[in-house]
């Protein structure tokens, strides 16, 4: 029994419209022939007309109405002269579906993230990829901006050079980086590149690295911002101030205990989404100095501030104990018995006797 529409698209039968695209999308970018390893170029392209097939018959509210009730033959022979029928051509589809061929977004502009297309930013994983005919090597050329300059977007010149046959040229454009690239991003610049005789111009690749901030992390559209606290301030609550990248100072207070590694998010203050627009979190990553010996008077103090565990050791002298060690301690005594090729596992104290 060969597999279904809704098999191939790994979908339910009640799969919804959006559905049916996310999973395209998905399967398409997994299978295109163009990120196939060399041995199994004939099994992704297999795989990519199936999906292609599937997803022409699927998204098509008609087509699937007939496939449901009458089956795949049916289905297709109904769509027979159309472009999802049979000898269709799976590029086609592709490139209808994201975007080649028929008037690119942003100016003829392809955006790509960490292999990833930002949603509603078009095009797709091979904006290169031209199957009408041959295309001028592609050109790459890279940028530096700052983390604030993502947060807010900004117009950027850029000067490159081309080849145009065997000449070099000169080529000055302005590029446009969305506003909330917190990350590095690809853009590309559709027929801006390489000249070449019989041939479509090339494009221009451009790599947007985003600068390491001195105070933030990101993480998709939220800020990360890693705060060291002393011992003293972890037990009675944080009050900072910071520089934020949307150029204002804001204050940060936080209520109760902080423990180490604790996290604490104020929402609305990342970045701005890149699809959306709708603004991320700032997500404070606490960590917490570790606190000095105390002295006996100290010690006394603070057990009658706070509630301590029992002590639950057995004092018997046939009973050995021992101290558990940090990190730092087991690698310092690690360091000082290598010699002698020995590892403590703890060290033996005495029990105090009654």
């Amino acid at each position: 029994m060969s597999e279904s529409f809704y098999d191939i698209l790994n979908i339910s039968k009640n799969a919804s419209e959006e559905e049916i695209k996310k999973a395209y999308r998905k399967l398409a970018i997994k299978y295109h022939p163009d990120k196939a390893p060399i041995d199994k170029k004939e099994e992704y392209s297999e795989q990519f007309k199936k999906i292609s097939e599937a997803y022409g018959i699927l998204s098509d509210s008609e087509k699937r109405n007939i496939y449901d009730r009458f089956g795949k033959e049916a289905a297709l022979d109904n769509d027979q002269g159309h472009s999802s029928g049979h000898g269709v051509n799976p590029f086609d589809i592709f490139n209808q579906f994201f975007g080649h061929g028929g008037g690119a977004p942003m100016g003829g502009t392809f955006f790509e993230m960490n292999g990833e297309i930002p949603p509603g930013f078009g095009g797709g994983p091979f904006p290169h990829m031209n199957r009408q005919g041959n295309k001028a090597p592609p050109i790459q050329h890279m940028i530096e901006i700052t983390l604030e300059e993502g947060y807010q977007g900004l117009e950027k010149e850029i000067t490159y050079k081309i080849m145009n046959d065997d000449k070099e040229e000169e080529k000055t454009i302005t590029i446009e980086v969305p506003k909330g690239c917190g990350q590095s991003i690809k853009m590309i610049k559709k027929g801006v590149g390489n000249i070449k005789k019989n041939m479509d111009q090339g494009d221009l690749m451009i790599i947007i690295q985003v600068k390491d901030h001195d105070l933030f992390k990101v993480q998709q559209n939220n800020l990360i911002l890693e705060k060291k606290i002393k011992f003293g301030t972890s037990l009675l609550g944080v009050h900072f101030s910071i520089a934020h990248i949307n150029g204002e100072i804001i204050n940060i207070t936080t209520r109760g205990q902080i423990c180490n590694e604790e996290i604490r998010v104020i929402s609305g203050l990342g970045l701005p989404h890149l699809q959306n627009q709708e603004l991320g979190d700032l997500i404070i990553k606490f960590e917490v100095e570790k606190c000095r010996e105390f002295n006996e008077s100290e010690q006394k103090l603070l057990r009658e501030l706070f509630d301590f565990d029992h002590d639950t050791r057995l004092n018997n002298e046939n009973i050995e104990s021992y101290e558990a060690l940090t990190i730092e301690e087991l690698q310092e005594h690690m360091n000082d018995d290598n010699d002698e090729g020995q590892i403590p596992h703890g060290e033996q104290v005495q029990c105090a006797q009654s």
